[in-house]
């Protein structure tokens, strides 16, 4: 018996099992479309509180909020963010070859300045090098896209939100709004991507 090199059941001859052979390629590395075996994992990125949200196609695995200490440097929050989610990741047993990372990309919009987008962007940019160089493959997610993968609307509040994710198997109530917020923000990028996934 051989054990298959993407989820490692067991198979019989070959080096991947039947439902994993239904992967994509892409220059020269192997990703998984999302099938029984594969995870996502939506993040929606802020330096005050990160929501990130890993799913299969059966509900909900695991969800958290990451926060940083507002008296450091952006550099060093960014850095903070990124070993908590790393770190969160490996307690959750998230494996590289098996996982697609969604990851909210906001724009700059009337109250919101250009200094707080540009603190996110210089996170999301941490978040995508760091995965996309151990194989996870990293997608990113428009804020509408998020939404409408959610609630079915593009224009979806954050009540509307929270609402809609806590009638998703799994999700569970985190006990304070602006996480239940990020959570369900995090939810949302994270279906966009399972449906990215399933064409």
């Amino acid at each position: 018996m051989n054990n298959c090199r993407r989820c490692q059941c067991e198979i019989p001859d070959g080096d991947l099992c039947v439902l994993c052979e239904d992967v994509v390629k892409m220059d020269g590395a192997v990703h998984p479309v999302f099938n029984s075996h594969a995870i996502v994992i939506g993040v929606d990125p802020s330096l005050n509180c990160t929501g990130v949200v890993i799913v299969d196609r059966f509900g909900v695995v695991a969800q958290t909020t990451i926060s940083s200490d507002s008296s450091r440097t952006v550099e060093d929050r960014v850095h903070q963010i990124d070993i908590c989610l790393t770190a969160h990741l490996i307690n959750t047993k998230v494996e590289a070859w098996n996982s697609i990372m969604c990851v909210e990309m906001n724009h700059v919009t009337a109250g919101r300045s250009a200094q707080s987008a540009l603190h996110q962007r210089e996170l999301i940019g941490v978040i995508c090098h760091g995965y996309g160089k151990i194989g996870t493959h990293v997608v990113r997610v428009a804020p509408t896209t998020a939404k409408k993968a959610l609630t079915g609307s593009g224009k979806a509040t954050k009540e509307m939100m929270v609402e809609q994710a806590l009638l998703y198997p799994g999700f569970r109530d985190m006990g304070a709004i602006y996480k239940n917020q990020a959570t369900a923000d995090a939810l949302g990028v994270a279906l966009a991507g399972m449906d990215l996934y399933n064409g």
